[in-house]
């Protein structure tokens, strides 16, 4: 894309029907709590090929339109809630560049990203109630960068000390009973990941 703005560059962009993003808007705001406006809640866009993912705590919704990225911002729902509704428009167009987003003539200072292409921003399945062994299997289905990009780095990290001292402990308790620490270390491997620790050669 690399089009110029006043602001600078644009690398991402998308245009849609006004109350077709207010309804989006609408939606998130009524999946928060009534106390929304004392936290201050921010709100990720995620701009793909033809839709726009919007994002905030405990709510997701998507917008297909017009749309041209891959790139990602956050910006407060607030400020965001404020710009879009502030004048009565039929269409609101929004172009964004590195640390900035302008919708339709106002431009703003947000956080942003880009990225070569949309395999990164691909959603992580999980389970609403997902555990332990579900971040544990995240790397079987997904790259380290999707991973970390959907901010779940820390909490696979975590998974994997507790596995570790688990496991540990296990080994440890079951010494005296003659199980040995590759039998321990199998049937874990096998009941989590569901296969065979693979040996080396």
């Amino acid at each position: 894309m690399n089009l110029i703005s006043p602001a600078g560059v644009v690398k991402a962009a998308f245009s849609c029907k006004t109350r077709d993003l207010r309804e989006v808007l609408k939606f998130l705001k009524a999946g928060m709590k009534k106390t929304w406006m004392k936290n201050l809640p921010y709100c990720e866009i995620t701009i793909k090929t033809n839709e726009v993912e919007f994002s905030i705590e405990g709510a997701k919704k998507t917008l297909y339109c017009k749309a041209l990225g891959p790139g990602r911002i956050t910006i407060s729902f607030a400020h965001f809630l404020h710009l879009v509704q502030d004048r009565p428009r039929v269409q609101t167009k929004v172009s964004v560049g590195d640390d900035f987003m302008t919708i339709n003539e106002t431009t703003v200072t947000v956080t942003t990203w880009f990225f070569q292409d949309d395999s990164i921003l691909r959603s992580i399945d999980l389970p609403v109630n997902y555990g332990i062994s579900d971040v544990l299997r995240l790397p079987f289905r997904y790259t380290g960068k999707e991973i970390e990009f959907n901010k779940l780095a820390g909490e696979y990290l975590d998974a994997c000390s507790t596995l570790s001292y688990d496991t540990k402990s296990i080994i440890s308790r079951l010494k005296k009973y003659g199980i040995s620490r590759d039998e321990v270390e199998e049937f874990i491997h096998k009941k989590i990941f569901k296969q065979p620790i693979k040996q080396e050669k």
